[in-house]
């Protein structure tokens, strides 16, 4: 049985080459119709009305071609000549020399029909695809460990004099321009400067090496002349040691990397890893008009005229009114020198520059001379402020105006939130400039916090329970009459009545309607929100949890220990040679994350799905002591390298969440849950001690569940000997299957009887 490649780069060779395909299909019908003489011009309509005929003809009435051959030349023509023409789709192109556009350019040359082996006739054409390599452009680096700081220091408390002197007279942007461009212009002056360039070449393949695949060519070329054993066979022994030789200078140059001991942030294997997880193949050609593009300025407008596409565009007519608010003004700001201080010494050097092309590290090293400049900056731009008008943006600044942010400062947010611009940038290459109508600035501290500030009054016309996190939203109710049912369809028409008020719009082909039940026969009412119907499902991922109908972890499990394994598989391939220490840290980082985030959730409770997950850490242990033999122990292998057991890991987690609940550390109401003993007299009493949670339930998604498996019952010892010893008689099991008979069926109905 043919399995499926599930290759990216295998996938779109093929799809590449079914194109290509096509294309000369296409072609071929073409030329063979009019070899036969049938059709005297090449026009590709007045061949598709021959063919129509002749597949329309009797039998004895063809010509040419048979009924097969008519059906495919046809449907191939319906589908050259459609909207969906799939021969604009490869990638080869030509410049015109008027308008300089990408246009497609016919990959087949000199197509011809030959005469075949059998009754066929064979067609040749010889194509010419040259591939489109986009190369990056240099970007610029500064040279700080070169660079004079004490001269950049002492111009700018030359700077600093000069500009308080005038920076009253202007506003809050004429003085942030002239401190930004002092700054740009200092680090030309005092800071050396270069121009970054691909790396072409890998710099594992030393001289050394080099001379060896020189000599490799001269004993390829001599065997090739001579053609003698002798000579193939001294070649292929050499070509084996210059390969062994390129592996070993290619491991010995990762280890020396990865291993920097300057390195304290693992800047560098973090850098690999990433380079590993991904194809440096930058975005691939796009398709506009039915042309492809492949220039990186033509990709940035593409990609710039999509996102402009999405913005609302705000009606002024007819603004919603909002309540009275009860709230009270938010006092003044006041920027502090020392705030600011604070804040540019606590910058990340290592992080990107931002749009206004200032380095961190400039403002960190120089952030006793620029801080009385930008706290100065700060202050004027919360201090300024005119009349409020309308706007863009204009229902979020009547929230903010709603929940007290007025005055000078709904002006700074106003300021914040308008007159905002936007370019996407590809290798290089920027689009033109275009104006943000709507949104929130997103990479901003502020842009979560506005937006969450916008949906804050989601939930109050809506009687179910409702979830918030981010962008998604979740709504459930506990059904069991129609009339939930109609309750819960009337909260999704208040969602949608208050997404048409605000102008924001659900994206229905992300909403789902999932129901949890164990029953037979449920209720199957057909939900819908505005005209969309909700599509029903029987699982839906969540938050990084795969929830299903029934409550079943199976598949959150196998999704889980599938990215593990992934992941364990891609650190296998590229650290293979690497220290123990970087292959523990790998797993630790990468692969370990996988199979824990919310374990306390899903923590398993059957053998298989726990030796599923715990499989993964046993490869992993042999991968990081480079031990395969099965004679040798992995429990041993664990021990040595201080790794518990991952049910045991689950098991501290749920403590440690138990601990946060009763602490109130967490947003998890206590009470809610648990109840504190009461009988004082029992010797184990203690005030934080609660009661076990039993249920009448025999559902394991219960028994199992996070609150049952933290706070467990007791069943006395001699009890439990006594049940195990009554069902060994009666069955004749032995005890060991009797023990576990007793865990999973009997112990619950004892708990429950008590």
């Amino acid at each position: 049985m043919a399995s499926k490649s599930t290759n990216p780069g295998m996938e779109k060779a093929k799809r590449i080459i079914r194109r290509i395909y096509a294309r000369h299909l296409y072609q071929c019908i073409i030329e063979i119709t009019h070899a036969k003489g049938k059709v005297r011009s090449h026009d590709p309509m007045e061949i598709r009305k021959y063919l129509v005929a002749e597949k329309d003809a009797k039998p004895e009435d063809k010509q040419v071609w048979n009924k097969d051959h008519l059906f495919v030349a046809v449907s191939i023509f319906d589908y050259g000549m459609g909207s969906k023409n799939p021969f604009h789709e490869i990638p080869v192109y030509k410049k015109s020399q008027e308008n300089k556009e990408a246009e497609p350019l016919t990959p087949q040359k000199n197509t011809k029909i030959v005469d075949g082996i059998s009754d066929h006739d064979a067609v040749v054409c010889d194509v010419d695809l040259h591939p489109s390599i986009n190369k990056k452009q240099p970007r610029r680096i500064f040279i700080y460990s070169k660079g004079d700081i004490e001269g950049m220091r002492s111009d700018f408390k030359t700077f600093q004099d000069q500009f308080f002197c005038v920076n009253h007279q202007q506003t809050t942007n004429e003085n942030w321009l002239q401190l930004k461009n002092f700054l740009l212009q200092t680090m030309e002056k005092h800071i050396p400067s270069k121009l970054s360039r691909p790396l072409t070449k890998q710099p594992w393949i030393t001289p050394s090496i080099k001379r060896m695949v020189r000599k490799k060519a001269r004993l390829y070329k001599k065997a090739r002349t001579t053609d003698s054993d002798k000579d193939w066979n001294q070649f292929r022994s050499f070509r084996k040691t210059v390969q062994k030789k390129i592996r070993s200078s290619y491991w010995s140059y990762t280890n020396d990397m990865l291993n920097d001991p300057d390195d304290k942030h693992y800047k560098k294997f973090w850098s690999f890893i990433k380079a590993k997880r991904q194809d440096n193949t930058g975005i691939p050609p796009m398709e506009q008009n039915g042309r492809k593009v492949t220039d990186s300025k033509n990709k940035a407008r593409i990609l710039n005229e999509q996102f402009l596409s999405v913005f609302t565009s705000e009606s002024l007519d007819a603004l919603p009114l909002m309540d009275d608010s009860q709230l009270p003004d938010v006092h003044r700001i006041k920027v502090t020198v020392s705030g600011v201080l604070k804040q540019l010494k606590e910058l990340n050097v290592q992080k990107a520059t931002g749009p206004d092309l200032i380095p961190a590290r400039i403002l960190k090293d120089m952030a006793s001379e620029v801080v009385p400049i930008l706290a100065s900056i700060y202050q004027q731009s919360f201090d300024e402020g005119e009349a409020f008008d309308r706007v863009p943006h204009q229902r979020l600044l009547m929230k903010l105006q709603h929940y007290g942010i007025r005055g000078s400062l709904l002006k700074w947010f106003q300021n914040f939130l308008t007159k905002r611009s936007q370019r996407v940038v590809v290798d290089g290459q920027a689009s033109e400039w275009t104006d943000v109508h709507s949104g929130v600035p997103q990479g901003t501290v502020l842009g979560p916090l506005l937006f969450l500030s916008f949906i804050n009054d989601i939930a109050d016309s809506i009687q179910s329970p409702i979830r918030l996190f981010a962008d998604d939203c979740l709504i459930y109710r506990s059904v069991t009459t129609t009339e939930d049912c109609i309750a819960l369809q009337k909260d999704l028409d208040m969602l949608h009545s208050w997404a048409t008020k605000w102008q924001m719009k659900f994206n229905t082909s992300k909403c789902h309607l999932m129901r949890v039940s164990h029953r037979q026969n449920i209720i199957n009412h057909m939900y819908h929100l505005g005209e969309d119907v909700i599509e029903s499902v029987n699982k839906y991922p969540y938050l990084g949890l795969t929830l299903t109908s029934k409550l079943s972890w199976k598949t959150h499990i196998y999704n889980a220990t599938l990215k593990a394994n992934r992941m364990l598989g891609l650190i296998k391939r590229n650290l293979k040679h690497c220290h123990p220490n970087l292959k523990e840290k790998a797993y630790i980082s990468l692969v370990r994350p996988h199979l824990e985030y919310c374990s306390t959730v899903w923590n398993p409770h059957h053998t298989t799905t726990i030796n599923q997950v715990e499989a993964i850490q046993r490869r992993a242990a042999r991968f990081v002591q480079n031990v395969y033999q099965r004679t040798e122990s992995v429990t041993a292998m664990l021990q040595k390298m201080h790794w518990a057991t991952l049910q045991s890991r689950r098991e501290a987690a749920i403590k440690i969440m138990m601990y946060k609940i009763t602490n109130n550390l967490i947003a998890i109401n206590k009470d809610t849950y648990l109840k504190p003993m009461t009988d004082i007299r029992l010797r184990n009493y203690h005030p934080s001690k609660y009661q076990p949670l039993t249920t009448h339930s025999t559902k394991d998604v219960y028994r199992h569940s996070f609150m049952p498996t933290a706070i467990p019952a007791d069943v006395p010892h001699e009890l439990e000997d006594m049940t195990v010893r009554i069902y060994t008689s009666v069955t004749g099991a032995d005890l060991t299957r009797a023990r576990k008979y007793y865990e999973k069926n009997l112990k619950h109905l004892i708990l429950t009887d008590r």
